[in-house]
């Protein structure tokens, strides 16, 4: 249920090594600043492609994630990223935009499945169960490549494939991701 589901959006840019990250809860307020972030029902989906000019993203409500999280937890992001979120009756879908003012210093690679952590990346952790002791996360590069977890009884397993989609392309000043979470993955 989407309108129950807490999320967490991650950016991450190599060589600076923030992770900025936002509660992102859309039955209660926002961590940066109490607002209430809710996804977009849409009628039409985006087109998983990297590119977030679908009218699915034109309307969705967007955030833009200013604290890190890993490694220095709470201080000022150095990057402006920007999420936005949206679902229908079958997935959940996510957009984020990652500025960066040195975009050719952005670490990719074409890697393999659950390998790109030493990339930059994001990451959307989602509380299915709403109970704030575990969760699935969706961590993508900017290519697109995926690595996806289950966090448990304080411990992180990799081993979890589920199936989604995702995309991510590099453009002149950053790059931008796009997920695809079936509710049925999670």
């Amino acid at each position: 249920d989407p309108e129950r589901t807490t999320t967490m959006a991650r950016h991450m840019t190599g060589r600076r090594i923030p992770l900025l990250a936002l509660a992102l809860a859309s039955l209660g307020p926002a961590a940066a600043g109490g607002d209430f972030f809710k996804p977009r029902r849409v009628e039409a989906p985006p087109v998983i492609d990297g590119r977030l000019d679908d009218p699915a993203w034109r309307d969705a409500p967007q955030v833009e994630l200013s604290k890190t999280f890993i490694p220095d937890f709470g201080r000022e992001a150095s990057e402006r990223t920007v999420a936005r979120m949206a679902y229908d009756a079958e997935n959940l879908y996510f957009a984020f935009k990652c500025y960066d003012r040195e975009p050719d210093k952005i670490k990719a690679s074409v890697a393999g499945r659950d390998t790109i952590r030493p990339d930059d990346w994001i990451c959307v952790n989602l509380d299915t169960f709403n109970d704030q002791q575990s969760l699935y996360a969706f961590y993508v590069n900017p290519f697109g490549i995926q690595t996806d977890s289950r966090f448990a009884s304080g411990a992180e397993d990799f081993s979890v494939d589920l199936v989604w989609a995702s995309a991510g392309r590099l453009d002149p000043d950053g790059y931008s991701v796009e997920l695809k979470v079936p509710f049925k993955s999670i």
